[in-house]
């Protein structure tokens, strides 16, 4: 397994992927280099050690999202195998498929509001702390100038955070909105195969979805929310094509099994 032992947290054992290494080592050099245009006056080593610390923060907070994951399905009976950080952020190892909708519906919603609270208290401590403003223009630059290592640091996770949250309640099976998408569904239709095939088959058009709109930005179109540019572009249609790879096999292997069927020892997970 290409993973190192981190330690155990609440008796679930933490794991890092070693692709994690890079994307740390990416996001350190991108904040470094966005935190000229906060801080110019900062000397380079301080900017690359503001970064780190972030990114290392960041990571801090996608390991919350999942142990809040790991801690619902553990109280709703589940066994929680370990916690693995990796590329696209994390993934909890749940032995099985929770037993109900309802347990699925509590389980996957959980992270994206953890992020989702992390995020909204990271903003109202920066701007307790700070004169700190969520307005545009030469003002804004003017107040993140005079922030310090902490608020700068506060003032990028608060967003960033609830960024991922929003993110993770997008209906793009296996992500929590996926799951909260086939818990639904389940609930409604009293049909696990069904509501997994359906909602692998969401997955796999919001998928192409983000394909075709990184590949548009990259071409040097503007997307709300998004924005443009052609790394955001390449790195969005990459996540699109995890996406769809990931809910195709899903749709693929339910659509094997026989005909009514779940296999109630298949292993699960939550991946963000």
């Amino acid at each position: 397994m290409n993973a190192f032992r981190l330690g155990r947290v609440f008796g679930i054992e933490i794991r890092v992927d070693w692709s994690w290494v890079f994307i740390f080592v990416l996001m350190t050099w991108n904040l470094a280099s966005g935190f000229v245009a906060w801080h110019p006056d900062w000397p380079g080593p301080e900017r690359v050690l503001v970064a780190a610390v972030a990114s290392v923060l960041f990571f801090a907070c996608v390991l919350a999202h999942e142990l809040a994951h790991s801690v619902v399905a553990t109280r709703l009976g589940l066994r929680v195998r370990s916690i693995t950080l990796f590329l696209f952020g994390g993934v909890s190892n749940i032995e099985h498929e929770p037993p109900s909708a309802g347990s699925e519906f509590a389980t996957a919603v959980v992270g994206p509001l953890t992020s989702l609270v992390l995020g909204v208290l990271f903003v109202a401590l920066a701007s307790a702390l700070t004169p700190f403003s969520v307005h545009g223009g030469a003002e804004a630059e003017a107040m993140l100038a005079q922030l310090g290592p902490g608020a700068t640091l506060l003032a990028w996770l608060g967003p960033v955070n609830i960024g991922v949250g929003l993110f993770n309640l997008i209906p793009a099976f296996p992500l929590d909105g996926g799951r909260v998408l086939r818990a639904t569904l389940w609930g409604l239709s009293k049909d696990w195969r069904f509501a997994t095939m359906a909602a692998s088959a969401i997955a796999q058009v919001v998928g192409w979805g983000f394909i075709v709109a990184g590949i548009a930005m990259s071409f040097g179109a503007t997307l709300p929310l998004v924005g443009a540019g052609v790394s955001s572009g390449l790195w969005l249609a990459f996540i699109g094509w995890w996406v769809h790879s990931a809910a195709s096999q899903s749709f693929r292997r339910i659509a094997q099994d026989d005909p009514g069927g779940r296999d109630p020892h298949g292993a699960a997970g939550q991946a963000e």
